[in-house]
C-alpha cells in the first residue's frame, strides 16, 4: 500500500515561494539589481530556502521574493543578507503570511508510514524516530521536539505509535499527530521533521 501517511503538526514550516519577505532594514550603498539566491544567515533553524533581493537604484532593497521555500522556519525569524554587493546589510523578517502552511491545521509534514516498523523515542525525550524497513535499505524519518524529557517520552512515544497505527489500518485516512485524535503532552510540539 502506498496511502499510508499521517500529517504531523509542527511549529515551523517551509517559506511560500513567491512571498515577498518584508524588509525591515533596506541598507543603501549596494549596488542596484537583483541577485538571485542572495546569500542569508537566519536568527532561527530554518535552511534551504533561495530568496531573490532587488536592490533599487538608490543602493537600498526594494524586495526579498522566495524563489525556494527550504524547511523549518517560523514566523519573526529575521534574515540578514550581509553586504550583498559590499554595501550596508539588508535585513528581512519574516511573517506568518509567508509561511507555506495548512491555514485550517497549521504547519505540517506528511510523512509515508507504509513501512514503519518501530517508533524510538530518545531516552531524554528530545526526538522520536519512525524506523522504516525497505527493501533496499533502512532509513527514518526524525522528530525534534520542544518540551519533551524523560518525564513525557513514553507518552510522547504513544501518541506517535498511535497515529502510526491508525494510518496502517485506514491507509486513506492519514490522521494528524498533534490533532485532537492523537495529542501530545502539554507543552511538547514538533520543530522539525526530516527524513534522515
Amino acid at each position: 500500500m502506498a496511502n499510508m501517511k499521517i500529517k504531523i503538526n509542527s511549529t515551523t514550516a517551509p517559506l511560500k515561494v513567491a512571498a515577498s519577505i518584508n524588509i525591515t532594514t533596506a541598507g543603501s550603498s549596494n549596488t542596484p539589481g537583483t541577485y538571485a539566491a542572495a546569500a542569508f544567515t537566519n536568527s532561527g533553524t530554518g535552511n534551504g530556502a533561495v530568496i531573490t533581493v532587488v536592490i533599487g537604484s538608490g543602493g537600498n532593497a526594494t524586495s526579498a521574493v522566495v524563489t525556494v521555500g527550504g524547511d523549518g522556519y517560523k514566523a519573526s525569524d529575521v534574515l540578514t543578507f550581509s553586504g550583498i554587493t559590499g554595501g550596508d546589510v539588508v535585513v528581512a523578517t519574516v511573517a506568518a503570511a509567508d509561511l507555506d502552511v495548512d491555514s485550517a491545521l497549521g504547519s505540517q509534514a506528511i510523512v509515508p508510514v507504509d513501512d514503519v516498523y518501530c517508533v524510538i523515542p530518545a531516552a531524554n525525550g528530545d526526538t522520536v524516530s519512525l524506523e522504516q524497513l525497505q527493501v533496499e535499505h533502512n532509513r527514518k524519518w526524525l522528530l525534534t521536539l520542544n518540551g519533551g524529557g524523560t518525564g513525557n517520552y513514553a507518552a510522547i512515544a504513544s501518541a506517535v505509535n498511535n497515529c502510526v497505527v491508525a494510518s496502517q489500518r485506514d491507509p486513506l485516512s492519514m490522521p494528524v499527530l498533534g490533532g485532537d485524535n492523537f495529542t501530545l503532552p502539554d507543552g511538547v510540539t514538533i520543530s522539525k521533521v526530516e527524513l534522515s
